[in-house]
Formats: C-alpha cells, structure tokens, sequence
C-alpha cells in the first residue's frame, strides 16, 4: 500500500479550515486498488521545520486517547475533539486492514485546549466504554527497549541457551 501526501492550495484560509474541518478522516478508497482498503485522511496545516517543533513535543498539547470502542473511525475522532481547540494533529491507531486499534493521538496547537479535552472527556462514556485521557510523555517507550536487541537467523541446533548468554560489563 502506497500512502502520497499532497500539498493542497486554497484560494482563502477560511476555505482551507474549512476542508480541514469536514473532511479529516473520512475514509478514501485507492482508484486502482486491487485491495479496495479504504484509508483515513488526515488534513494538517502546513508549517515550517521551526513553527512544528515550538510546541509540538510540549507534553501538555498531546493527548493519549486508550478505550475507544473498535466502531469509532478517524473521522469521528476527529470529530470529537475538534471543537476544544485547534487540533495540529489527531491519529486514530489502526491496523493493516483498516481497523480501529482501541487508542489515538491528539496534538493541539494550545495547552489550554488540550487540558479543556482532557477535563471533558476523561471518563466519559463514547459508545458505551469510558475513555481514558491522560497526556503523552516521550521517550518513556524508547527508554524501556534500548536494553534489547534482535537477532534472526540464528542456528539454534548448534548452540544452547547457555552458548548464547554473554556478559558485557
């Protein structure tokens, strides 16, 4: 599967916020797509290298969403928070056929609209599961794994496991 992104121009900003506003992701379905698996679009303002990363890794703009029932799509994600604030970037998780993972990410523009989303929806029922919102916090994933390494190929008929345990100090 082949995803493109594009660089659309509009001929005012109100009509830009506009596509923004109403067609975040809706499902789009490949012309000549022999798998017909619809994908999500996802419309974000365009901005320079330096104005994206201001704010963008500021722990309170980004929100982790967990609980979120499996029929809930990207547009409707979208749709729920979009009128706390300027959203920058909001990312329902799917998997390879399309499927809603349970979780997403919301990026806003303004801490202050993040923290109202949070206060709003923490606990509250969408299609009878209670979401959980708590805000991002980067690096704790990378600092878990950087103790593990992957190794494929191994012949494991020659070597046992004590072979293969190495002291590094």
């Amino acid at each position: 599967m082949n995803l493109v992104h594009a660089f659309v121009s509009f001929d005012s900003r109100e009509s830009a916020e506009k596509a923004r506003y109403e067609l975040n992701g809706v499902k789009i379905t490949a012309k000549y797509s022999t798998n017909k698996i619809s994908n999500p679009v996802r419309l974000c303002r365009y901005e320079t290298k330096m104005s994206q990363t201001e704010n963008q890794r500021d722990p309170l703009n980004n929100l982790l969403i967990k609980n979120l029932a499996k029929d809930i799509s990207q547009h409707n994600f979208w749709r729920l928070f979009r009128d706390f604030g300027d959203i920058r970037s909001c990312k329902l998780a799917i998997d390879y056929i399309g499927n809603n993972k349970g979780f997403g990410f919301v990026n806003f523009y303004r801490s202050e609209d993040a923290e109202k989303a949070k206060r709003e929806l923490l606990d509250k029922e969408i299609h009878g599961k209670p979401l959980k919102v708590i805000n991002l916090e980067y690096g704790r994933r990378v600092e878990k794994k950087k103790n593990n390494v992957y190794v494929k190929h191994l012949p494991m008929d020659n070597y046992s496991n004590e072979d293969l345990k190495v002291k590094f100090t």
